[in-house]
């Protein structure tokens, strides 16, 4: 049996992902500021360890057991507007706890087999149509620079340890996250474009980003960056588009961005510009996508 250690289990990718690990019998602990938290979240669940992440004794213990280390805690690069306050928050949620685990790990007597440590497609900076993959070089805006040091901290042990950074896209789920926020304007007849509606956008069905999990705790060979996306992203226009067609519903609105970016801030230049990332790494290696084509991904989140 496969013991799993998750640090930030109760985020949205967090929360399904120990779904579907207990599934598969694996053994999970999870290290949470708020146990109180955590056990109300997974309250149907009575065969999970909870270790609170300042008891590094315990957390010491622990991992001396774990096989699998994942790391994906960080503050919502769109839970609030991007004040320069929030903005610290974003960075250093992340750049603190990877620092944190990373030197855990260090300083175990018997560590992990992996760290599977959670990044961005962000990584890359702004593309318009460039083609990135895992071997292209990182970008140099806000969300670029936070990925890179995010990865530098991870990439500590990586000597040490077999370490992989998953940078995702964006996430679509039924239950959280983008798509459930994407969909409510729909439902009121003001659903449809972003900006040009030309940027790309990497997306991936949490079915696919679970499996990419699975198949990176699977195979040994894995390491380094490895895009967690689809392999065919779409523009903006082409993704709501989709959404408006399944939803039935018009998807002709269109906020400019000027206005995006009154309504929510520096945040907007993340939304007009996007990436157009390859999952070049994942192809090589053999993985098979569920969902390849958006239409299909939406369909089958849609219809649950």
């Amino acid at each position: 049996m496969k013991i799993i250690t998750i640090n930030g289990a109760t985020g949205m990718i967090g929360s399904r992902i120990t779904e579907v690990f207990r599934k598969k019998k694996y053994s999970i602990n999870i290290l949470t500021r708020n146990i109180t938290k955590a056990k109300n979240l997974f309250q149907n669940y009575n065969d999970i360890n909870y270790i609170d992440i300042n008891d590094k004794n315990e957390i010491t213990e622990v991992l001396y057991k774990t096989n699998v280390l994942i790391n994906l805690a960080g503050a919502s690069i769109g839970g609030k507007r991007w004040t320069e306050k929030y903005k610290k928050e974003i960075y250093n949620s992340r750049i603190l706890s990877t620092k944190f685990i990373a030197e855990l790990i260090k300083h175990s007597d018997n560590k992990p087999e992996l760290f599977i440590n959670a990044s961005a497609i962000g990584y890359y900076g702004q593309g318009n149509d460039k083609i990135f993959t895992e071997k292209d070089n990182a970008g140099n805006d806000f969300i670029a620079n936070l990925c890179n040091d995010w990865e530098n901290e991870a990439d500590k042990v990586s000597n040490k340890i077999r370490t992989i950074k998953l940078r995702t896209g964006l996430v679509l789920d039924n239950k959280a996250g983008a798509l459930v926020k994407l969909i409510k304007p729909f439902k009121f007849y003001i659903g449809g474009i972003l900006g040009t509606g030309k940027q790309y956008q990497s997306w991936i069905h949490i079915k696919d980003l679970i499996n990419i999990l699975i198949y990176c705790i699977d195979n040994s060979k894995i390491s380094g960056p490895v895009n967690a996306v689809s392999p065919n992203p779409v523009t903006n226009k082409e993704f709501s588009a989709t959404l408006g067609s399944i939803l039935k519903k018009p998807s002709f609105f269109i906020i400019p961005s000027p206005v995006l970016k009154i309504i929510i801030g520096e945040f907007a230049n993340f939304l007009i510009t996007g990436q157009r990332v390859y999952p070049e790494y994942l192809i090589n290696e053999g993985f098979k996508f569920e969902f390849e084509n958006i239409r299909d991904a939406l369909n089958d989140l849609i219809s649950q």
